[in-house]
């Protein structure tokens, strides 16, 4: 019930048509890989369980400074202080190395997939990925190795490949990929940060292709690898509808600047003059902020609720 965007949605449909934002400027690559890759997208683990791990990877991950789930940085904090080892791969040494004090890989910014298949190429090429395990939990893995193993397109995705690339050695890339495989279980959390990025869909499913290789998926210490973490599956209980209205368009949030500038030459049913936003600050997080301000004044009228003055309340 206390949802906003519900809310908002139930509101508008009981006056008519409206035109609502689907999606996220959060995790939608990463949303948009779940269904395919798991069949579904409700994936993720209870943190408490990462007290059973033997290794910790937060790549791209900085709990420490960001909150998912009230229970996550309180966990990782025990696991830590019980001598559990932690890694980050990060471009920068953020706060979670010195709070985990984990082991820091500088990584280059934007070169998750890289470290990943040459992760996997050593993985496969020394023996050490759980073939009984990838053969009972997954199909079209051949492919995948097929290309890591320089088959299908002649570039073998070696540690040496990969260093330029990652701005790392391969040495480094190698002892990495060795601890990894030895820690059984270990858990590998991914932070949003690395599927906001072309092609980001990759990163999180390459950070899944670790976990089943290693046979540390659905395990207590393990992970995914990919998606969201600390999330169990919802409740069965009812919900009210959000839209009452079967003629209410939808707009990629993505989009949401072009359809209110021009909706009709943009593809989309109709112009936009009114926006009403609720808890969200889309002139402060579109990717295009000019954009967003002008299709903000092209607006007949705007009402945005919020607690503070943000970007988008000031022109609203």
């Amino acid at each position: 019930l206390h949802n906003p965007a519900t809310l908002t949605k139930r509101f508008l449909s009981l006056y008519g048509g409206y035109t609502e934002t689907y999606g996220n400027f959060s995790s939608e690559a990463s949303d948009f890989i779940k269904q395919p890759m798991f069949g579904t997208r409700n994936i993720g683990i209870d943190v408490k369980t990462l007290l059973n791990s033997r290794l910790i990877i937060l790549w791209g991950f900085n709990p420490a400074d960001t909150r998912f789930g009230c229970e996550t940085e309180a966990s990782l904090k025990q696991a830590a202080d019980g001598g559990l080892p932690f890694i980050v791969v990060d471009p920068r040494k953020s706060p979670s190395v010195t709070k985990y004090n984990a082991r820091w890989i500088p990584i280059k910014a934007g070169t998750d997939s890289a470290l990943m298949l040459s992760m996997l190429y050593l993985l496969l090429s020394e023996g050490l990925a759980d073939r009984v395990f990838i053969e009972k939990y997954s199909t079209g893995f051949n492919k995948l190795e097929s290309y890591v193993l320089g088959k299908s397109d002649g570039t073998a995705k070696t540690p040496s490949w990969a260093a330029d690339i990652c701005g790392l050695s391969a040495s480094d890339i190698e002892t990495f990929t060795r601890d990894y495989a030895e820690a059984n279980p270990a858990a590998l959390l991914p932070g949003l940060s690395i599927q906001r990025a072309i092609g980001g869909e990759n990163n999180d499913r390459l950070g899944a292709v670790l976990q089943l290789a290693t046979a540390n998926v659905g395990i207590s210490g393990g992970s995914s690898g990919a998606g969201q973490w600390n999330r169990l599956a919802s409740p069965r209980c009812g919900s009210i509808a959000a839209s009452l209205n079967p003629s209410v368009k939808r707009v990629p949030v993505y989009e949401w600047a072009d359809a209110a500038l021009d909706g009709r030459s943009a593809g989309y049913p109709s112009d936009v003059s009114f926006l009403y936003n609720t808890g969200g600050n889309y002139i402060g997080q579109s990717s295009d902020t000019l954009k967003g301000i002008s299709a903000f004044k092209k607006m007949d009228f705007i009402v945005s609720h919020d607690y503070f003055m943000t970007p988008t309340c000031l022109w609203s």
